[in-house]
């Protein structure tokens, strides 16, 4: 999860990547465009024993889930999110307007229960199993 979240932070500006490893699931991060230090894993994007670990975008949890959401919550403001994101700083707009309709909270249970969705499908699909504590470690941090 934190690999996750490192990986959706870093897009649009400098690239951060992470990878996991297929068999013993250790996660290897790789920041070198940010932190000027070499990966700890030479070539760990070439190597086929790691899966690189996917950002939001890839995980189609970025607008799309926003207008799944609103379609769901506030139909009536559907017009206006789809204005929002015509523009620089959308997220910050949008956020606004689900302050203003009272929605903020449920924004976040909806998203994070998406994100939470959305890797354990990733892990299912690329094999990689997920053992009770992690499990809910997973369901904690969201």
């Amino acid at each position: 999860m934190e690999a996750y979240e490192f990986v959706s932070l870093g897009g649009g500006f400098e690239e951060i990547y992470a990878y996991i490893h297929k068999t013993d699931g250790t996660v290897v991060v790789d920041d070198e465009n940010v932190s000027g230090e070499p990966c700890s894993v030479e070539n760990v994007g070439e190597d086929p024993s790691y899966l690189p670990i996917p950002d939001k975008y890839e995980l189609d949890l970025g607008q799309r889930l926003v207008h799944k959401f609103i379609a769901t919550e506030l139909p009536d403001c559907s017009d206006k999110v789809y204005q929002i994101f015509r523009k620089r700083g959308a997220y910050s707009r949008y956020k606004d307007l689900l302050e203003r309709e009272g929605a903020l909270d449920k924004w976040y249970e909806y998203e994070a229960e998406s994100t939470k969705q959305a890797l354990r499908e990733w892990c299912q699909a690329n094999a990689i199993p997920i053992d009770d504590d992690i499990s809910s470690e997973l369901s904690d941090s969201l």
